[in-house]
């Protein structure tokens, strides 16, 4: 716990020692692992966070349905590397292998793995239709801003016009209702569903409008630095698909 606070925090020094110290009194905590795996994230130790997860899988794959967010960790690693098929088999053979577990958070990760590889130009196939499938069961939940978004995106990834709208239609509702999730998509959340829609129509100027409104705010949705990386990400590709460098 004091590992991931350091490290979304940015003292990255406190972080590791920390998660070392975990691990050195129980190689079985996920939890240790994970955080961790933030910090080689953030400071773009990808090899060494390869090595780190793999070196402590045979310790954590008894664990529950988490262990799949570790394996999106590593095939963040090797995304960054330039490393795609790794990715994809990763993906094929791991990330989506529980899917029906209705455990929010790897849809989560199917997802964003995918707009991912998107944005680096890798072909992912017809791989959107099954997580379209579990998000339009989602379109109407007002849990949490952050998974109604990766249910958005996977909608839109699969061409799903009808359940990509309601879905969009419960946003807007949903950021009106004076909740604290409302609040948060009334200052965020609204304008990425928005981006995110433009972005499947093409339309990547209008985008870049509604990500620039967003980026200070975006925190706000949940999930990590690691996680809400891909809007950032979406803004840089915005950028680079319009041709617009100002």
């Amino acid at each position: 716990m004091c590992t991931f606070g350091f490290e979304e925090t940015g003292d990255f020094i406190k972080a590791e020692r920390y998660a070392r110290d975990a691990i050195n009194i129980n190689e079985l905590d996920i939890w240790a692992i994970h955080a961790m795996a933030h910090v080689f994230e953030m400071q773009q130790r990808y090899k060494d966070g390869i090595e780190w997860i793999d070196s402590l899988e045979p310790h954590w794959s008894q664990a529950n349905n988490f262990l799949f967010h570790l394996v999106w960790h590593r095939s963040l690693y090797e995304i960054e590397l330039g490393n795609f098929d790794v990715a994809l088999k990763s993906y094929d053979e791991q990330l989506i292998s529980d899917l029906e577990s209705g455990f929010n958070l790897d849809l989560c990760n199917a997802a964003s793995i995918l707009w991912r590889l998107i944005m680096h130009d890798v072909d992912i196939g017809d791989r959107w239709p099954r997580l379209a499938e579990i998000s339009r069961d989602h379109t109407n939940d007002r849990d949490l801003a952050f998974f109604t978004l990766h249910y958005l995106m996977s909608l839109l990834g699969a061409g799903d016009h009808s359940s990509s709208q309601a879905m969009l239609r419960t946003i807007q509702s949903w950021s009106s209702d004076n909740s604290t999730q409302g609040s948060v998509l009334a200052n965020s959340g609204l304008l990425l569903s928005r981006a995110l829609r433009k972005i499947h129509d093409g339309n990547f100027s209008e985008a870049i409008g509604d990500l620039m409104s967003a980026r200070y705010s975006v925190d706000e949705i949940g999930g990590s630095k690691a996680q809400r990386d891909v809007f950032e990400m979406l803004l840089l590709y915005c950028i680079r698909k319009s041709g617009d460098r100002k």
